[in-house]
């Protein structure tokens, strides 16, 4: 870690996760704000790993509807995975980063679940136009969820908002995807989520997902359709 540090100035800012005040409506969740600095983002995008994606989508057979890029960056398997040697370096010490001491006790404080003993599984996410993932609550072996957004500017009119809903289906929340914010939700089965379809031809929302689960086995319901690109 210390090699990748000196490298790469790139750092989490953990006293914006432990500031960001618990909000209880519709269900719990932190906005944490001004997570990674601008600088970082932009050494980020500059650094986009853009081979080994999968398109996954779902029409049917499940509980929810989507489609977008997906690549894992730490699988579901173990607690602590060996780096990916072909990640950029920047990527990697992202990803060291997000699997710290200091991380997810400051998301302990924040929202006050134990995280320490959860497993996790960190993806990286592409939606480009037409991608969306329809309104659902995940699985119960899914404890928390955070997404860190990477884009540097968003216009609303290009769609694809993160939306928390009520249990009516009423959009409550909506988030915009870009750096100067990011969401951690605690999974229940009122925690109703979806993002909105991209409208624009030409942009592309980018976005982290650090998934704590609490078990390593995962259930695949029927309707999943995957294409590696």
């Amino acid at each position: 870690m210390s090699n990748l540090n000196k490298d790469v100035s790139i750092k989490l800012d953990i006293n914006a996760i432990k500031n960001s005040p618990l909000q209880k409506t519709p269900f719990h969740y932190n906005l944490i704000k001004n997570l990674l600095s601008f600088e970082d983002i932009q050494s980020l995008l500059a650094h986009l790993p853009l081979s080994n994606f999968f398109l996954s989508s779902r029409a049917e057979g499940s509980d929810k509807a989507y489609q977008v890029l997906n690549k894992i960056l730490i699988p579901l398997s173990q607690r602590k995975t060996m780096m990916d040697p072909e990640l950029p370096v920047i990527w990697q010490n992202l990803i060291i980063q997000l699997q710290s001491k200091a991380y997810i006790d400051a998301l302990e404080h924040a929202c006050g679940l134990q995280l320490s003993d959860a497993y996790q599984e960190i993806t990286l996410k592409r939606y480009g136009h037409n991608h969306y993932i329809s309104s659902h609550t995940d699985k119960e072996e899914v404890r928390a969820t955070h997404m860190i957004f990477l884009n540097e500017r968003w216009e609303k009119e290009w769609g694809g908002e993160l939306c928390f809903l009520n249990s009516n289906q009423e959009i409550t929340n909506q988030f915009t995807p870009t750096y100067q914010q990011s969401v951690f939700f605690i999974r229940s089965e009122n925690s109703w989520h979806s993002v909105n379809k991209i409208i624009h031809h030409n942009e592309e929302r980018i976005a982290i997902q650090v998934a704590f689960w609490n078990t390593t086995q995962r259930t695949v319901l029927p309707g999943r359709q995957t294409v590696y690109i």
